[in-house]
């Protein structure tokens, strides 16, 4: 795995990915905005909405000086 910033984690081309079905297996969860979660590939998560593009995994985290919440939008339309 590389790592391009300390709250990214980028999978290294070809050598891992999961679904999202596969990450949340186990966990009482909803899907938002249609699709199965055996069919999202993720590829890369961060907690920076920046970061992402087409397969990534937002994680919106509340902090100290910005609330990821209000960052998801940014995100989606970055292809997260």
């Amino acid at each position: 795995m590389e790592n391009s910033r300390a709250d990214t984690c980028r999978f290294a081309a070809g050598t891992y990915s999961m679904t999202l079905h596969e990450l949340l297996a186990g966990l009482d969860h909803e899907i938002k905005g249609g699709g199965s979660s055996a069919e999202i590939v993720i590829s890369s998560v961060s907690a920076d909405s920046q970061m992402l593009g087409s397969g990534g995994l937002f994680v919106a985290v509340k902090g100290g000086h910005h609330d990821g919440h209000n960052f998801i939008g940014d995100a989606v339309a970055g292809g997260a």
